[in-house]
């Protein structure tokens, strides 16, 4: 009996080590699987991307390090990694939206972002208190100059940045003008979304606001009113389809432009009565363009067609005569546009109370 016992008590001990030992190697496996996941994690990797572009903009500044080669290369590649990361975050939120599915807090990544027709250059108007984006591109748009680079906590004016040196940049006529001095005249202009990593007129037209009046024209597809429809014109860079806009001297203007796509009769139709249509937007956009001393700032318009008027007639048979030029589509959340030309449908919908 006492031998028995004591088998028992030798049996019960190596199960309670063999179970102690399992115990131990299922936590390990946990912690290495938590810590994968974390590392894998899209907003952890933006996030340590983040605070790796803040540390070494820190060291920059304390060291002086600012013509350092490896370290403009070094902070290009992070600048990628930030940005390819919220351009797969900006998909997946516009998915879930496309599918019914939103957050209560749901907020624009930047702004925005990718998928942007060179039409709209990626603009993306700013929204609450987040600095622009595109606004700090590494690389300037149709140019081989870069931007000096700015973190996040560094954009507003009023926060100290002595190690920032821009560099001037203007573009005149499709050749490249680059002068290390900076006019006077740039005192009376600054951007007032922040910093951008280069001074001067850049690429846009003047110094200062740079205006862009984009329209949204609407119309029921049938008497019930069952599909609103926006119309949609082809861009001049690469053939996508785009809201009608452009560059104007007033927003009380239709942009020029507009004049070859609709015709002289419909464009001075649709001038005349610009005044009825219904402000969508109006402000400050984060243009790739942008510079510290001329930015873009955009106004957008609704005018509704009523089906049976004479300038539906009108803009239908200009767009049977486009070939593909001009056409109707549905407005939806599905709509082949930018993400902000998206939002200015989705406002709009809203307007008529209408599906998106």
């Amino acid at each position: 009996m006492k031998a028995e016992q004591k088998v028992k008590n030798e049996l019960a001990q190596i199960e309670e080590e063999e179970l102690l030992s399992w115990e131990a190697l299922m936590k390990d496996r946990y912690l290495l699987s938590a810590r994968q996941e974390q590392s894998q994690s899209m907003e952890r990797r933006i996030l340590d991307t983040a605070q790796k572009v803040s540390s070494i903009a820190d060291l920059l500044e304390r060291e002086g390090e600012t013509s350092s080669a490896a370290m403009v290369k070094r902070l290009a590649q992070l600048e990628e990694q930030v940005s390819q990361s919220t351009k797969a975050l900006q998909w997946i939120m516009d998915s879930l939206k496309s599918q019914g599915l939103t957050a209560k807090d749901t907020q624009s990544l930047t702004s925005d972002t990718a998928d942007e027709t060179p039409d709209s250059l990626d603009n993306t108007p700013e929204k609450g208190s987040s600095y622009h984006v595109n606004s700090r591109q590494f690389y300037y748009p149709d140019s081989k100059l870069t931007r000096f680079p700015v973190p996040e906590e560094k954009v507003p004016w009023k926060v100290s940045f002595s190690s920032y040196m821009p560099t001037y940049y203007t573009s005149k006529e499709n050749e490249d003008h680059v002068d290390g001095s900076e006019p006077e005249a740039l005192d009376n202009y600054r951007n007032p979304g922040g910093r951008t990593g280069i001074r001067g007129q850049g690429a846009l037209s003047r110094l200062g606001p740079n205006l862009i009046v984009e329209l949204v024209i609407t119309r029921w597809r049938d008497s019930e009113r069952s599909v609103l429809e926006y119309l949609a014109t082809r861009g001049e860079s690469q053939g996508t389809l785009v809201l009608p806009g452009g560059p104007v001297d007033s927003a009380d203007h239709l942009p020029p432009r507009l004049k070859r796509k609709m015709g002289k009769e419909l464009y001075e139709t649709i001038n005349a009565n610009l005044s009825e249509g219904k402000k969508v937007f109006e402000g400050y956009v984060d243009d790739c363009r942008n510079t510290d001393n001329a930015w873009v700032e955009m106004t957008v318009l609704n005018i509704h067609l009523d089906r049976k008027s004479n300038v539906i007639v009108d803009i239908n048979n200009m767009v049977l005569s486009s070939h593909g030029d001009l056409q109707w589509q549905e407005v939806s959340s599905k709509a082949t546009l930018s993400p902000n030309q998206r939002e200015w449908l989705r406002l709009v919908a809203a307007l008529h109370n209408g599906k998106f």
